[in-house]
């Protein structure tokens, strides 16, 4: 399948991560209409939050090739 993300909404950074961070990512279904979904997620470093978000996609087959 393939995901196309349409929208990011209520985007809240709270602190940068630099590289070598493990980013903890939780990802919670919240609708679907038709092949649009929406979903809303917190990652988060040891444990303290670093980013909030819900956002859109749409999830497709690939073209035949």
């Amino acid at each position: 399948k393939l995901v196309f993300f349409m929208g990011i909404e209520n985007a809240k950074f709270r602190s940068p991560v630099t590289p070598g961070c493990l980013l903890d990512m939780h990802v919670e279904f919240v609708q679907k209409r038709s092949r649009v979904y929406k979903f809303k997620g917190v990652a988060s470093v040891e444990g303290k939050v670093t980013c909030q978000v819900e956002f859109t996609a749409m999830i497709a087959d690939p073209p035949a090739a």
